[in-house]
């Protein structure tokens, strides 16, 4: 029997229809972090209905083949001012905010929490915020992004200053700066490559793939540190690890960090996280009003910008070098 429940996550608010034990699992996978501004709110009703998916995914004749985060493959197709977004395990119908999740099994559970995330990120970016491909982490009330492509060591570089630091986790991939350059966390679990988390935990590593998933209540236990948001961001970090560098810091030109930053700043049509779908009636108007150039522009003129070449493993005198510079 199903029950409807009202969550506020973030900036956004979600009715959800859905049985006990669904919303449990809802509620127990997404961290109770509140932004003080309500941006908007969805309805999604939750159906498991294996007959039901296979008889409207029969229907959806024209889906055009879409990738997420460079590697989830769904299909995309719009039938009479509806989206339908469709995997293997799940159909999303999206009336102009009012969801409906046809699940093809149990695992489309995780679909809620899919909507969940997307549709906060699509609100921060409607709302003219920046959202980039960034870590973040907090250290005396002071939020340092950390900045960089895939590959450039934003995981590994966040757990070595959480860890050495005492610092505190306010996300690991997707980052959203606001009005105010205030650093929003993330709900999404993190992406952590086997090699790099095999150095600060035990955990025994059974699968072949080269990064594996993790929740934040997770991470946050191994590290013993906490979740923060809503914290006034102070200097920009743009790290590059290499497996035999020692640590050097410098600081980073204003027009070089803003070719750095523009390069992983999120936009509506950003090939690797096709924006927008929940909102996807109203990103043509806010293309004629969002200027990313000059936001990115404002951050590096009033945030300087340094890099951090880092190898394995900071010793104690690199730490405290670190520390001077987050003063």
């Amino acid at each position: 029997m199903n029950m409807k429940k009202k969550i506020h996550v973030l900036n956004t608010e979600f009715i959800i229809n859905a049985s006990k034990e669904t919303i449990d699992f809802v509620i127990e996978d997404i961290p109770d972090i509140k932004d003080s501004i309500l941006l908007n709110s969805y309805a999604i009703n939750y159906i498991e209905d294996e007959h039901e998916y296979e008889q409207v995914n029969k229907k959806l004749t024209n889906k055009k083949k879409i990738i997420f985060y460079g590697e989830e493959e769904k299909e995309k197709q719009i039938i009479d001012n509806k989206v339908f977004l469709v995997d293997e395990n799940s159909i999303i119908i999206n009336e102009q905010g009012n969801f409906t999740i046809i699940g093809k099994n149990e695992k489309a559970k995780r679909t809620i929490i899919y909507l969940i995330r997307e549709a906060i990120y699509e609100n921060y970016i409607l709302n003219k915020n920046l959202v980039l491909h960034s870590a973040g982490i907090e250290l005396n009330d002071k939020g340092y992004p950390l900045i960089g492509h895939s590959g450039a060591g934003k995981t590994t570089l966040l757990m070595e200053l959480i860890n050495k630091l005492d610092a505190n986790y306010i996300t690991n991939d997707i980052l959203v700066v606001n009005d105010n350059d205030k650093l929003i966390a993330s709900i999404l679990p993190l992406r952590i490559a086997n090699g790099s988390i095999s150095r600060f935990s035990d955990e025994s590593f059974t699968n072949t793939k080269a990064k594996s998933k993790y929740e934040i209540d997770r991470f946050i236990k191994w590290f013993n540190c906490e979740v923060k948001s809503d914290v006034p961001l102070d200097k920009i970090l743009l790290p590059h690890y290499t497996i035999d560098g020692r640590l050097e810091i410098e600081e980073v030109p204003s027009a070089d960090a803003f070719d750095i930053i523009i390069g992983q700043t999120m936009n509506i049509f950003d090939p690797v996280r096709p924006y927008m779908w929940v909102n996807e009636f109203e990103k043509e108007a806010i293309l004629k009003t969002y200027d990313i150039n000059d936001k990115v522009a404002k951050l590096v003129d009033n945030h300087k910008s340094f890099s951090i070449i880092y190898g394995n493993n900071i010793n104690s005198n690199e730490r405290e070098k670190v520390l001077r510079l987050l003063k």
